[in-house]
């Protein structure tokens, strides 16, 4: 097997698409303690896509290179759109929908500092478009995996991950149990590198992957993740020990996945989640702005309406991603003639 991921791998690809539903819920929850149960999902979620971003750096050091130039250039082309989006669709909600406050908003355009912490930190609070601190995070991680994979030899990659996921796991359960900023995991070193590096070493190891128990991957799987729902709704005292649960958890589901590419769940669900997935994660945010204005006037209960928005913000999110995916298709096929 090839360590390109772009390969057709439904079970891979069907589990890319759970893990966006899933951080849609972390950001727009269901009620009670469906929330983060439910919610769980999205938070091995972006440990699972980094993974496969850190698997699809490895390969032979001179192809790989221009791969990840190829792949750097794609992504900031789309990140640059998204962003777009996200500030001109604020501009236009606040004009409508919160016009005394709007020429005040509009000053913080004239702040430089606005534009430094979009693109070194990744921070894009002030739209409401937090989920594109992975994007940022991505591209500054292929600028360090194209270094790794021109200079770095696999054993030296072996040592540096053992730091940093340390590194990890500490902030997250820094943040998780004393009410950190998610600035402090929620970037390029913490958030990406990790779990990039995991991805990169399993990558090297593909052969022993094929060897691997699927029965016993299974288990490990299922066991895995009950204890990381146990720790996500049961702290010790006030120490949140769940992180290390979410990145076995998504690591367990994408070894599962790779050894095992020809289980399918359905071939919609993977088609969604190999063409779509990107999409459904960066764009989610702006129907989760419209259901919130408007949830108020709808004429149900307030525990209705908590439970049937989450679901509509996933509906029409997946329905506005399609029609994305479709745009740039046919824009890339008339950019081919």
């Amino acid at each position: 097997m090839s360590a390109s991921v772009a390969k057709r791998n439904d079970h891979l690809d069907f589990w890319k698409f759970i893990a966006a539903i899933g951080v849609i819920l972390v950001h727009i929850p269901f009620p009670g303690a469906a929330g983060p149960n439910f919610a769980s999902i999205g938070l091995w979620g972006t440990i699972y896509f980094f993974l496969i971003s850190g698997y699809a750096c490895y390969g032979d050091k001179e192809k790989m290179g221009g791969k990840i130039i190829k792949r750097s250039k794609r992504n900031a082309k789309i990140t640059f759109i998204i962003v777009a989006i996200y500030i001109v669709f604020t501009i236009v909600r606040k004009y409508i929908w919160e016009r005394d406050v709007f020429p005040e908003f509009m000053q913080n355009f004239a702040d430089p500092v606005l534009y430094i912490r979009m693109i070194f930190l990744g921070d894009f609070e002030l739209f409401r478009a937090d989920a594109l601190w992975y994007m940022v995070a991505l591209l500054y991680n292929y600028i360090i995996f194209y270094l790794i994979v021109k200079y770095v030899p696999i054993k030296v990659v072996y040592i540096m991950l053992i730091p940093f996921l340390i590194l990890r796991i500490g902030m997250e359960t820094y943040v998780n149990s004393f009410n950190g900023s998610w600035h402090l995991t929620a970037n390029t070193i913490v958030g990406g590198t990790p779990i990039m590096l995991m991805g990169y070493a399993i990558a090297a190891n593909k052969e022993k992957i094929q060897k691997l128990s699927v029965r016993k991957l299974i288990a490990a799987t299922i066991v895995t993740v009950i204890i990381m729902l146990i720790t996500v709704n049961f702290k010790v005292g006030t120490i949140d020990i769940s992180q290390p649960f979410k990145i076995l958890t998504a690591t367990l589901i994408f070894l599962l996945a790779m050894r095992t590419p020809q289980l399918s769940y359905g071939k919609t669900i993977a088609k969604l989640g190999r063409e779509d997935s990107l999409y459904i994660y960066l764009i989610h945010y702006l129907f989760i702005a419209i259901i919130e204005h408007y949830k108020s006037s709808m004429p149900l209960s307030e525990t209705a309406v908590a439970w049937i928005s989450p679901l509509i913000v996933i509906a029409v999110t997946i329905i506005a991603a399609r029609i994305i995916t479709l745009i740039s298709k046919r824009i890339d096929h008339k950019s081919a003639k």
